[in-house]
């Protein structure tokens, strides 16, 4: 499950950003599948994770270096 929300509230360095379930895409990439497809894959580790994805990218360089690696090849 995944919630799309098209919006500038985002941080400034970020075309899309994903806050557990929830994808915040800026309206001129809404378009943009590679992107939302990246960040589904976002989603995807939270589900897989129970929920501590984020936390574990903030705790450890290596397993956020492992989560943009499988989120870019996809």
């Amino acid at each position: 499950m995944k919630l799309v929300l098209v919006t500038n509230f985002i941080p400034s360095r970020f075309d899309a950003y994903t806050f557990g379930f929830i994808i915040l895409v800026r309206p001129q990439f809404k378009d943009d599948v590679g992107l939302i497809a990246h960040e589904a894959t976002h989603v995807n580790q939270f589900w897989r994770t129970f929920g501590f994805a984020g936390l574990l990218m903030r705790v450890s360089k290596k397993y956020r270096y492992e989560c943009e690696l499988e989120a870019y090849c996809t």
